[in-house]
């Protein structure tokens, strides 16, 4: 019974966000369908920060942001592939892309950061999106923030539709805003691609946490990252 519940629960939150996407994304109905069909050929490639020996940060209750980041991106995909994208995933599983004959923890994330830099250069037609988890010192910070390469202005355009739909429908009560990577992301300093990373919430916040490790959540989140993707589309295509 709790099992069928939770199926319900979960069919639930996409098909309310589905519909709450379509009102939002455009005006009208045509002008979505018409987004919709125009991505068809659109790539975007999914990376769920960390993965393998590398866990990323550590909330107190000992959650690894590797877990977080990667059922964030798995749903990512399945809502980007309801909106017509192809979809490239970085990883599906627990796993990194370093070259473990190598003999030091820096040497193998330094190869594992230029395997997935190597995918991006592979793509050149497509729009990168990293899903990560912040965490701060103070318990109290909390909230979604989208960082862009200054490579490509593109990528602020991207980067500013994901927050401000986010703030608009899934955090109302927040007036976080865009920031350029600078030099602290090294994927999106050196992208050769349009390239987004989207912190997806604190670790640190006891309260986000609880939210970042349900479903709902998760689904919530992916909904809003292709909600503000397919609005950028919409956009470009008007003006």
């Amino acid at each position: 019974m709790k099992e069928k519940q939770k199926i319900f629960t979960v069919t639930s939150v996409i098909f309310g966000l589905l519909l709450l996407l379509l009102v939002c994304v455009s005006e009208n109905t045509q002008a979505v369908n018409m987004s919709i069909h125009e991505k068809k050929q659109d790539i975007l490639i999914i990376d769920a920060g960390h993965g393998g020996e590398d866990g990323g940060a550590i909330a107190a209750d000992g959650t690894l942001e590797k877990d977080i980041n990667l059922n964030i991106a798995l749903q990512v995909k399945s809502m980007a592939t309801l909106f017509g994208y192809k979809t490239i995933m970085i990883r599906t599983t627990d796993s990194d892309l370093a070259d473990h004959s190598l003999s030091t923890i820096r040497k193998r994330k330094v190869s594992d950061i230029n395997a997935r830099m190597n995918i991006l250069k592979e793509n050149p037609s497509a729009i990168y999106v990293g899903i990560h988890q912040n965490y701060y010192e103070g318990a109290n910070v909390r909230g979604f923030q989208v960082f862009y390469s200054e490579n490509s202005d593109i990528s602020k355009n991207i980067a500013y539709s994901i927050q401000e739909y986010t703030n608009r429908v899934l955090q109302p009560q927040s007036a976080r805003k865009v920031q350029s990577a600078g030099d602290s992301i090294y994927l999106l300093k050196h992208a050769p691609i349009p390239a987004v990373m989207v912190e997806c919430g604190f670790l640190s916040n006891q309260e986000e946490l609880k939210l970042l490790k349900t479903a709902d959540f998760g689904c919530k989140i992916a909904m809003t990252i292709i909600g503000g993707i397919s609005k950028f589309f919409t956009d470009a295509r008007i003006t």
